[in-house]
């Protein structure tokens, strides 16, 4: 019968440490006082691992009972499912949200809670995109949106190197330039980017210090180019864009108009010529047709030309016939080139008949005789003064 009891009475015993265990541990996870941060660790996901936290909130205590003190740390990396199980110490209501330093309520959000007994889940995944809103590594604060400057602790975020790049223009034309900007690449958390190896997808490749690279297509087509960046911790990421490279436009047609000389005097009855080009600019060379008007209009200057067609770049002839009664004046002559698609460009050619030399001398033997006057009067004076010196030389009176 003692044995009996005995046994009972150890039974007892044991059942009553076993619940003051239990009562301790469940005091401890649940209660601010001594709470630890619970870390899965090594939970694996489909892009990281899976870390579950856990943390009380109490208006006055901060989480977990630090007080004035940041709550428990916790440590995520880029891909990580984190999971934070959230209890209210006091009763009032709570959150938990991530704010980026900035004094802002962002997209990782908890639900409200406030019990004291049942553990509120919230559980997310630690990515870089815009739908999440992190910034890429660095040290950041968790907050309670209720009690924002009474209940906060430190959350830091590592992330790998990430690889972007854009380029310009938009439409890349071959043989033309093409600008790639590797700057919106980071490196890992606390490392330095050293090294942008490019790959355009048309057999040249490329690696530089600097974020920039200049390229140009030498033919049109479709490619695939690739930028991997590396950094100083030795980790590497890559990313890729498909770009279309156009054709460049063809060069549009253009040419101009020249005549040598573009001005000339005429003594009415007598002829004159005058060279036409028309000079290749850019583009394919079309066809153009000459043609010329004269203003005012006058029947006693006849303008021809020995070619009215043809294709930049060439000369043309421009002959200039004068009837012996022309009125005396300025006249001008108004050479029009129409191209076979219209595109037309214009010269202007002066002529100025000017009257006939008194006894029906040219104009050109008047000024040679005036040249001749003038030497024969010089040639005089010369002699003249080479007599005097030589009398005075001999002494003659």
């Amino acid at each position: 019968m003692f044995r009996v009891e005995g046994k009972r009475a150890r039974l007892f015993c044991t059942f009553l440490v076993m619940l003051m265990i239990l009562s301790t541990l469940f005091l401890v996870g649940s209660r601010t006082i001594g709470a630890p941060v619970r870390d899965s660790g090594v939970l694996p996901s489909s892009s990281g691992v899976h870390k579950t936290y856990w943390l009380t909130g109490d208006a006055l205590q901060n989480w977990n009972g630090t007080k004035s003190s940041p709550g428990p740390l916790i440590t995520a990396s880029e891909g990580d499912n984190v999971t934070i199980m959230l209890l209210s110490n006091d009763g009032a209501t709570h959150d938990w949200f991530l704010d980026f330093n900035n004094f802002q309520l962002g997209p990782i959000h908890s639900p409200d809670f406030n019990s004291r007994t049942v553990w509120t889940n919230f559980t997310f995944t630690a990515v870089l995109n815009e739908s999440s809103g992190f910034p890429h590594g660095g040290t950041f604060t968790y907050r309670c949106l209720y009690h924002a400057f009474s209940m906060f602790g430190s959350f830091e975020f590592f992330a790998g190197p990430v690889s972007s790049f854009v380029y310009s223009p938009s439409t890349p034309l071959a043989g033309y330039a093409v600008s790639f900007n590797g700057s919106a690449s980071w490196p890992s958390t606390g490392a330095t980017i050293l090294s942008y190896a490019w790959d355009f997808g048309d057999g040249n490749v490329k690696s530089s210090p600097f974020a920039s690279f200049t390229h140009t297509y030498s033919a049109a087509g479709t490619y695939v180019v690739l930028l991997n960046v590396t950094d100083s911790a030795s980790q590497t990421a890559g990313s890729s864009r498909t770009i279309i490279v156009d054709k460049p436009p063809p060069v549009p047609f253009d040419y101009a108009v020249s005549l040598s000389p573009n001005k000339t005097n005429i003594v009415p009855g007598q002829n004159g010529i005058v060279v036409l080009g028309l000079i290749l600019l850019s583009g394919t060379a079309e066809n153009v047709t000459l043609s010329s008007m004269i203003s005012p209009s006058t029947a006693s200057i006849r303008i021809s030309l020995n070619r009215t067609s043809g294709f930049p770049s060439f000369s043309a002839e421009m002959s200039i016939a004068t009837d012996p009664s022309g009125q005396v004046g300025t006249y001008n002559v108004t050479i029009l080139a129409v191209s076979s698609s219209g595109m037309a460009h214009n010269a202007t050619l002066t002529i100025v008949l000017i009257p006939n030399p008194p006894d029906g001398q040219h104009p050109e033997y008047v000024l040679w005789g005036m040249i001749g006057a003038v030497l024969i009067a010089s040639g005089l004076v010369v002699i003249v003064l080479l007599r005097r010196s030589r009398t005075k030389t001999l002494g003659l009176p």
